[in-house]
């Protein structure tokens, strides 16, 4: 079972305002319900990304907003911090060699044709599947950390953390990718 966006959303938006921690919200869900969801979101955005030109995703509709090709390998080099995260929670022995994002937009990189994102996309996306394979039934359920920026934190945390962080870039990357869309139709009557 997937969690409608539009429920993350309100979600979201009642911890922003005060009304629920990232941890009670995040633990409304199961590991399931969050990973599916993430699978749903992430699988949209590749096959949208699949329609595209290497002109579609080198351009940005306004000054100062990243293009398709900043978002896209923003999400796929930030996904590191939230794949640590997930292995820190697991209770079996995994040693994961991964190099962590450590700044706020890491990762955006410009002028990657289409076909390199969608390549990046696909790893990203197996090495996602991965963890979560190697994690969701070897996480230990009563370990809570707290974060500096999110508090009181869980395995499911970090995978509502990833979600969101998944599903606000990439339905950017959609409705710009939409756009793009839209004007190459126009063009074309």
């Amino acid at each position: 079972m997937t969690i409608e966006l539009e429920t993350l959303r309100k979600w979201v938006g009642e911890v922003f305002q005060g009304k629920h921690t990232f941890y009670e919200v995040s633990n409304r869900f199961t590991a399931e319900e969050l990973i599916d969801t993430f699978k749903r979101v992430r699988a949209k955005t590749a096959r949208a990304l699949s329609d595209l030109s290497d002109s579609d995703v080198a351009v940005s509709l306004a000054e100062g907003s990243w293009s398709i090709s900043e978002m896209i390998t923003h999400l796929v080099h930030t996904q590191e911090n939230y794949e640590a995260a997930l292995f820190n929670f697991a209770t079996a022995s995994f040693a994961p060699s991964l190099v962590i994002a450590r700044e706020f937009g890491s990762g955006a990189q410009s002028n990657l044709s289409a076909k390199a994102l969608q390549r990046l996309l696909e790893d990203a996306t197996d090495r996602a599947n991965n963890v979560f394979e190697r994690t969701l039934f070897f996480y230990d359920p009563l370990k809570i950390i707290d974060h500096p920026a999110y508090g009181q934190s869980n395995y499911n945390s970090w995978l509502f953390y990833l979600l969101m962080h998944e599903a606000d870039h990439g339905m950017q990357a959609y409705t710009l990718m939409q756009q793009l869309q839209q004007r190459r139709q126009a063009k074309r009557d």
